[in-house]
């Protein structure tokens, strides 16, 4: 599988206690649909970093246009 990298600057506030951060909410967020889905999400609080790995569905085919 190939890799790809999206980069977002992103700030982040939440309740002291914290607050669930699921795959479903970001898919929601940011309108990831089928055969798209998030695979993990890796939140580090000290170095303020969200990481969101964006995978597809094995067996997924895709269309594209070629032009000469």
């Amino acid at each position: 599988m190939g890799k790809f990298t999206l980069s977002y600057n992103l700030t982040i506030k939440y309740h002291q206690r914290g607050f669930p951060i699921t795959q479903d909410l970001f898919q929601l967020a940011l309108n990831i649909t089928d055969p798209w889905f998030i695979s993990n999400i890796d939140f580090n609080v000290e170095s303020k970093r969200l990481d969101v790995y964006i995978d597809f569905k094995k067996g997924s085919t895709f269309s594209y246009e070629f032009y000469i």
